[in-house]
């Protein structure tokens, strides 16, 4: 019996199904589907984990370690404040928690870096003593910046942070101490250093392992390792302030979308100065207003 060869279109298409078959591609990104699928797959383990209880235990075991740290800090040179407020916020300052030049900051990336990421407000200085007279001088910065002056102080005071202070000596004889945004993050960074490597030369069980420390332009980066999660610290010496700036006062004024939801006593709870500088300001001097704490 003889048999009919295929045609040339039934061998064509047997020689078809022979080859493999072209991945999907994502039209934007020129990614394979399947990768970004695996890609999907991690980041909704990795929500549906955010809150549960043993990431809630990982995160309190970091704060507790980062307020131990900042507790030995304020022991070293007794410079910090020893009743001292701060504030905790969620997200990093590459989040734009805390409006920082983010020219000065090293890249760390979500999910490669850390697992989470928190902002934490130092006060170097807590001026919430309303007899304390406070010397804001403006006429060197741009818009919402200054100078603090510490000239109107105490010798305690001018003698603890000295050195992190430029000095202007005026043609009167007079001395003026600014308080250097600079040489504050400097020495907080320095002081922090000390501290962590104390502790590790003792480390405890359960006790967070130091991943990293860098200073970023005027701020402290720490990554802690804690379980299975890596917590980013973005620690931001400031300088505390009760009550409201007179600067501001007229905005007060204005309305605004709390109006009759929140009283006026919260929103002018305090404000801070933080370690940024303008475009063109002098970066060892010059402070920037923030209102982080009536924000939240």
């Amino acid at each position: 019996m003889k048999m009919a060869a295929p045609t040339a279109s039934k061998a064509a298409s047997l020689g078809c199904n022979n080859k493999p078959a072209f991945p999907e591609l994502d039209f934007r990104s020129g990614a394979r589907v399947e990768e970004l699928n695996k890609l999907i797959q991690e980041f909704t383990k990795h929500d549906q984990r955010e809150y549960d209880d043993q990431r809630a235990l990982e995160i309190h075991t970091a704060k507790d370690f980062i307020f131990s740290m900042l507790g030995m800090v304020q022991k070293l040179d007794q410079k910090l404040p020893v009743a001292n407020e701060y504030l905790l916020l969620s997200g990093g300052v590459r989040e734009g928690v805390v409006d920082l030049d983010l020219d000065e900051l090293n890249v760390y990336a979500r999910g490669t870096d850390y697992d989470m990421d928190f902002t934490l407000l130092v006060p170097a200085l807590k001026l919430h003593d309303r007899n304390q007279p406070v010397t804001l001088d403006m006429r060197h910065s741009a818009l919402c910046h200054s100078w603090l002056s510490l000239r109107l102080f105490d010798e305690g005071t001018i003698s603890k942070w000295k050195d992190c202070c430029t000095i202007v000596d005026h043609i009167n004889g007079a001395t003026n101490y600014f308080f250097s945004p600079t040489k504050v993050a400097d020495w907080f960074y320095d002081s922090i250093s000390i501290v962590l490597s104390e502790i590790q030369k003792k480390p405890q069980r359960g006790m967070p392992k130091v991943e990293k420390v860098e200073k970023n332009g005027t701020i402290i980066s720490i990554i802690l390792g804690v379980g299975s999660s890596r917590m980013l610290y973005d620690i931001v010496p400031v300088v505390s302030f009760k009550g409201w700036p007179a600067v501001a006062q007229s905005w007060l004024m204005e309305n605004h979308f709390w109006d009759g939801k929140i009283t006026e006593e919260e929103v002018i709870s305090g404000f801070y100065l933080v370690p940024a500088c303008s475009y063109k300001g002098k970066k060892d001097n010059e402070w920037r207003l923030s209102f982080a704490r009536s924000e939240v």
